[in-house]
């Protein structure tokens, strides 16, 4: 089994490549894209609404 810290680490290092792929096809007024990567990421804490 995997330890606490490792498993955050994984979590944090997918969520930086979603949140730089997100921010990238905003700036590209790929809103609709970035909206559906979000949602194929909701396992990830930056996916969720609040």
């Amino acid at each position: 089994m995997q330890n606490v810290s490792g498993f955050w680490s994984k979590i944090y290092r997918r969520q930086k490549s979603v949140i730089g792929e997100v921010l990238n096809l905003y700036r590209h007024n790929n809103h609709v894209n970035a909206i559906d990567k979000l949602q194929l990421n909701l396992d990830l804490p930056i996916a969720t609404k609040q």
